[in-house]
């Protein structure tokens, strides 16, 4: 085989690869106006993940907008600065698995030394994306009564979701695929970890199920409506881990 068509079958193989897992990290958007409501090119944002430390650094369109993408779900602050204007700090931002999160920063006068801190609720409508999904946190998972600790169990939470397999056994993965999610064949759910999808060959089973202390989060997708997702004859249970923090921590059981 000549390198040619070597690179050509190594290109198709990573394309193969990324079209098999759907991304869970998430994105934030947002636009940078000055008080009058003109937009602000080129500002700077930083973005951090408050839990591990972790900055990505963006820098606005001709537009004002800016995008900061694959990031990890979890707590995050914006800050945003451009020359004669107040830096401006919008924390609590709570990014959830696969979520697409917008943000609008409007810059004073003054500064760049001086800053001004605003803190927002998260919005409970999703309006970057025409998926809809439930997210179950490890709140919920650690302290919550949880057959076998499976946490996957956990999705009969959500409104539409019904469990129809069999008996439900510690260290057991049998079965515990037989969901239907909005009225959708048992069975037929898609399971994914960390993005990547995670069945049994050939058995249409869960093949991993984590310890519910090292899980960040559950999303249940009752619809399927993003372009990334598909291969779902129901619903999408898609499970995120941990990605650290700054704290040395653990748990026993």
């Amino acid at each position: 085989m000549n390198k040619t068509a070597m690179r050509g079958l190594s290109c198709s193989l990573l394309l193969l690869a990324a079209l098999a897992a759907q991304d869970f990290r998430a994105t934030l958007n947002g636009t940078i106006v000055d008080t009058s409501g003109a937009v602000v090119p080129h500002a700077r944002v930083q973005v951090k993940n408050i839990e591990t430390g972790e900055i990505r650094l963006v820098e606005t369109s001709g537009v004002g907008e800016f995008s900061a993408p694959f990031l990890p779900p979890g707590s995050y602050a914006a800050t945003a600065s451009a020359a004669g204007f107040k830096t401006v700090i919008r924390d609590s931002i709570i990014l959830r698995q696969g979520q697409a999160f917008g943000i609008s920063l409007v810059l004073e006068p003054g500064s760049v030394s001086d800053s001004v801190t605003v803190t927002g609720e998260t919005p409970l409508l999703e309006t970057e994306t025409a998926d809809r999904a439930t997210v179950v946190d490890n709140i919920k998972m650690t302290q919550l009564p949880v057959a076998g600790r499976n946490p996957l169990f956990l999705a009969v939470m959500v409104a539409g979701v019904t469990f129809k397999g069999g008996a439900i056994r510690p260290f057991d993965n049998g079965s515990i695929d037989a969901w239907s999610v909005n009225g959708g064949f048992q069975g037929q759910s898609t399971f994914l970890l960390d993005g990547a999808m995670n069945s049994r060959e050939g058995g249409g089973n869960v093949a991993l199920v984590p310890e519910p202390e090292a899980i960040q989060e559950i999303s249940i997708k009752t619809n399927a409506y993003d372009a990334q997702y598909g291969n779902t004859g129901s619903g999408i249970v898609s499970m995120s881990l941990k990605s650290g923090s700054n704290e040395l921590h653990g748990s026993t059981y």
